[in-house]
């Protein structure tokens, strides 16, 4: 019987059932990372964007008042009543002067109420040795000379006042050689910007302001009040105005930083801890992973269940299969699901219910006819085999060889015995020993000039086997017609046994004639794909295969002596 291999790890159904649930899981992971990360920086660039937006915005709002005042500066200066203080001369009347002087010092309050920016403005006319603010109008002091003096070089610009910024503009002198006529001074509250900065951070950020030139620096309140840090760090990595985000570790905590850039008030610097900005992103990231463990186990969930629904009933299946393989009929399996597997485990019990009595009607059949043949093995006596042993029998009695003729008669009479009262099919291995041993020396006896016989001895161990009849005698029969028939002398029968694991072999061997011819042929017909005729050695074979359920047997081959050397195996152990 060909051996049926079982299903390799590699090519089972439950392996490409996990691998597929593999690749579906990979393939899921794959789309939602892609999804969550392409998601993920959709939301950075938002949050980025915001606060590039927030910055934006308030340099807008502060250069839009700073602008303002600018403006409203440049306008003052084209007020006539101021240009009739620039000189005393041309106001003599003290009532023209006075109305002058407080009409520029409304205008002075009323520029400084329109933004509460401005901390005062303030004007210096050097010609007419006055100084005008929005509260006082004085003659200047020496104090006001040098600090005029110093405004000359500082117009146009946002200059550091001690804890305020001031902003000078002048009037363009008509000639190179002429000094201005005016110097008109806003000084800017620092608190009011720092209200605006409050206005833009948390408590886990902070903003300020960095003018490079003068090294002036302002920060927020509110804040964690890393500002002159930052700074440090961006001017160690060199990092000026740009378009992104920079991150900056300080303090083991990294914060984000926007850099935008006023012409006024120089680098406006807001940053805040990333942590707490992405803190929603890191909460998503976190569903993400659940998802991710939730779809995992659910894959392992599916294939729980498939594993129960269809990977342990298809093996239970296959198990089945594999013992019906062995032989046993009466195998039966259940399954208490109303489903596919129901309906195929219940027509298996039904197939294999058929094959046991269709295989017991064709073993009763098969055991009917080699019964029938081994009747005809009992009753086919070689005539010529009975009448050359009388033959023989009569001239040793002539001859007065008492001891020879009573040899010849035992060996007979055991001969015959075996064949004729012996009803049973099967017997121990010592007494089909015992018969063919008998056969063999009547033979050796009937042609002791021409051959001998040599037979060991049965091993103790075996002589208790169970056995089927008449194994042995038509071998030996085969052997003297066909193999030592033509042996006019040194002819060799032998009888040897050999006992390897679990089987005893015996083992048959003469010298006769065999070509390769011959030994092919016979070797054809003791194979299963024979279908002919059945002759005396293909007769024992089958009933050997039959009786020990395949392990059974008889082979042949050439033997040492170059004649046919026929193996008869026998299992030792048997049920």
């Amino acid at each position: 019987m060909e051996k049926v291999q079982k299903t390799k790890w590699i090519n089972s159904i439950k392996r490409k059932q996990m691998l597929m649930l593999l690749i579906i899981i990979l393939f899921l992971t794959f789309c939602s990372f892609c999804f969550f990360y392409a998601t993920k920086k959709v939301a950075v660039n938002a949050i980025y964007d915001q606060m590039k937006s927030q910055a934006e915005y308030y340099l807008e709002s502060v250069e839009h008042q700073i602008t303002g005042i600018i403006q409203q500066q440049t306008e003052m200066f084209s007020d006539r009543k101021l240009s009739f203080l620039a000189d005393r001369d041309l106001l003599s009347n003290a009532y023209e002067r006075r109305e002058a002087l407080l009409s520029v010092q409304e205008r002075l309050f009323a520029l400084k109420s329109s933004n509460n920016l401005i901390e005062s403005a303030t004007i210096y006319i050097p010609g007419s040795d006055y100084k005008i603010n929005s509260s006082t109008i004085r003659e200047m002091m020496e104090e006001d000379f040098e600090k005029n003096n110093r405004l000359k070089n500082e117009t146009g610009k946002l200059i550091p006042d001690g804890n305020s910024l001031s902003y000078t503009l002048t009037e363009i002198p008509y000639s190179v050689d002429r000094e201005s006529n005016f110097y008109f001074q806003i000084i800017l509250d620092e608190n009011k910007l720092v209200d605006h900065l409050n206005n833009f951070v948390s408590s886990d950020g902070g903003a300020c302001l960095y003018k490079m030139e003068n090294e002036w620096f302002l920060e927020d309140t509110i804040g964690k009040g890393l500002g002159q840090q930052l700074v440090a760090e961006l001017k160690e990595k060199k990092i000026k105005q740009t378009d992104g985000i920079n991150e900056v570790v300080i303090e083991k905590e990294h914060y984000l930083v926007s850099i935008s850039y006023s012409e006024y008030l120089g680098f406006f610097i807001q940053y805040s801890s990333k942590d707490r900005i992405l803190a929603q992103l890191h909460m998503y990231t976190k569903w993400f992973v659940l998802f991710i463990v939730c779809s995992v186990f659910m894959v392992i969930l599916f294939s729980r269940y498939t594993e129960k629904m269809v990977n342990k009933p298809l093996k239970e299946l296959c198990k089945a299969f594999d013992i019906l393989r062995k032989g046993t009929m009466n195998i039966r399996i259940s399954h208490s699901a109303n489903d596919e597997f129901g309906y195929i485990y219940e027509n298996f019990n039904h197939m294999t219910c058929e094959l046991e009595k269709l295989i017991n009607e064709v073993y009763v059949q098969k055991d009917l006819v080699q019964k029938a043949e081994l009747k005809q093995l009992q009753t086919q006596i070689n005539p010529h085999f009975l009448y050359n042993s009388f033959f023989l029998l009569s001239r040793r009695a002539k001859r007065n060889d008492m001891e020879g003729t009573v040899e010849l008669s035992e060996y007979l009479g055991t001969y015959f015995k075996y064949l004729t009262r012996n009803a049973a099919d099967t017997l121990y291995l010592k007494k089909e020993i015992e018969h063919g041993e008998c056969y063999a020396k009547i033979q050796a006896t009937r042609f002791a000039s021409r051959m001998k016989v040599v037979l060991e001895e049965l091993p103790e161990a075996v002589r208790e086997v169970m056995v089927p009849r008449l194994i042995i005698q038509p071998i030996l029969e085969n052997a003297f017609e066909y193999g030592l028939e033509n042996k006019e002398e040194n002819g060799l029968l032998k009888i040897s046994y050999d006992m390897r694991e679990d089987y005893i072999y015996i083992l048959i061997e003469n010298n006769g004639e065999l070509t390769d011819c011959q030994l092919e042929e016979l070797q054809w017909k003791l194979s299963e794909e024979y279908s002919g005729e059945v002759t005396g050695l293909i007769n024992i074979h089958r009933r050997l295969k039959g009786y020990y359920k395949g392990k059974g047997g008889i082979g042949v081959s050439r033997g040492k002596s170059g004649g046919l050397l026929v193996c008869v195996c026998i299992p030792i152990k048997q049920k």
